[in-house]
């Protein structure tokens, strides 16, 4: 049967459409623990997948499951899967909830091993974990738990103890109502990226942050380096201004180059990723644009509201 548009499945019919070669784009809604995740896959001509995880949502003009628009086919010939966020349907004002999943659905124990049987079914060499702000989050996250993925996050927060207090707030009493408090909260769900990344990792991460976003420079950034160890070598930064300030504007000029590169690249070494990226070429943006920009348009906003 299907839900606005969208073919609901179990997981084993998900990866019997995927299996299929015959389906180039699809939408599931697929069922996992009683709970449905919105998905929409696109399928490339080369061994490569993206990951795209969407950021916060303005839910005055967007109603759910809503995708913001795909990278585009012109971009790169990876498949595509972008996947929205199911706990924001616990609520119809709630804007953030980082893929952190809600009160009997524990997205972060499910969604990682689900992600790694869509890698095998497709038979892809590559993979990228792609997200802004919320997604950014999301992206890292789940990049690293699939090892030799990179994850490539826009101004992501890294560490929700440290974010706004009222939008962990606004999410924990929408997804979690029996936590009576952040701190309960925090040992519920994993919101501290830091803490992840210090033990170790075996994805390559390339992270992105507008120098004029001094609030996530310093909450978020900054944290985020300084928990790093050994594994520095499976690092990019790259810190610069595009011309926004605040929360916003990382042009898709910029990070659609990053994907390709983290794509085109011989292996996920920093060095081969640089060494792609530094190639003179233009890749043209398209959709993607449009998308990761709205998302950090749309997180900026919200959060001047006090």
């Amino acid at each position: 049967m299907s839900t606005q548009g969208r073919v609901v499945v179990s997981e084993t019919e998900l990866f019997d459409h995927l299996a299929d070669a015959n389906v180039g784009e699809a939408e599931f809604g697929v069922l996992v623990n009683n709970n449905k995740i919105s998905m929409k896959f696109h399928r490339g001509t080369q061994a490569s997948l993206i990951v795209a995880f969407h950021g916060a949502v303005d839910r005055t003009k967007r109603k759910l499951p809503s995708f913001p628009a795909f990278i585009g086919q012109a971009v790169v010939q990876a498949s595509q899967l972008m996947i929205a966020d199911p706990s924001l349907e616990q609520s119809p004002t709630l804007t953030a909830s980082w893929y952190l999943g809600h009160s009997g659905f524990e997205l972060q124990r499910l969604l990682p091993p689900l992600l790694g049987n869509i890698i095998a079914t497709l038979g892809v060499s590559r993979s990228v974990f792609l997200g802004t702000s919320a997604g950014g989050f999301a992206a890292l996250y789940y990049s690293w738990h699939v090892p030799g993925s990179v994850a490539v996050a826009l101004n992501p927060q890294t560490d929700l103890a440290r974010h706004y207090r009222r939008r962990l707030d606004e999410y924990r009493e929408a997804c979690w109502p029996n936590l009576t408090s952040a701190e309960s909260l925090l040992s519920a769900v994993d919101c501290n990226l830091t803490t992840l990344y210090s033990k170790g990792f075996s994805n390559t991460v390339v992270y992105l942050q507008n120098s004029m976003d001094l609030f996530h420079m310093k909450v978020h950034f900054a944290p985020f380096l300084a928990s790093i160890g050994k594994d520095f070598d499976r690092l990019i930064t790259k810190v610069d201004f595009w011309g926004g300030f605040g929360h916003s504007h990382i042009p898709g000029s910029e990070w659609v180059r990053w994907v390709a590169a983290s794509l085109a690249a011989p292996t996920t070494s920093t060095h081969d990723i640089l060494a792609e990226y530094r190639k003179d070429r233009t890749t043209p943006s398209t959709f993607g644009e449009i998308s990761l920009q709205e998302d950090l348009e749309i997180a900026e906003r919200l959060n001047r509201v006090p």
